[in-house]
């Protein structure tokens, strides 16, 4: 069995930060911050999978867009 010397942890959703942390001596150090390129709507990233060196990831968003109508001049 392979041995951990380090966990990848998220913080936050929109954006997300990504830190490798040592476990060790406990240090932390961002890895990258992602967030889509049209943050409209998005409601968080959810889930980050990276591979075990951490230079590859993927994930997936949670977006909610809605539609606004205005009405003028109704009795």
């Amino acid at each position: 069995m392979a041995r951990q010397d380090a966990l990848f942890i998220q913080h936050g959703f929109a954006p997300a930060s990504v830190f490798r942390l040592e476990v060790a001596t406990g240090k932390r150090t961002l890895v990258r911050t992602l967030a889509p390129a049209d943050p409209a709507g998005v409601e968080g990233i959810n889930p980050i999978q990276l591979t075990p060196d951490g230079t590859t990831y993927v994930y997936t968003t949670a977006r909610v867009l809605s539609d606004l109508y205005m009405a003028e001049g109704l009795r």
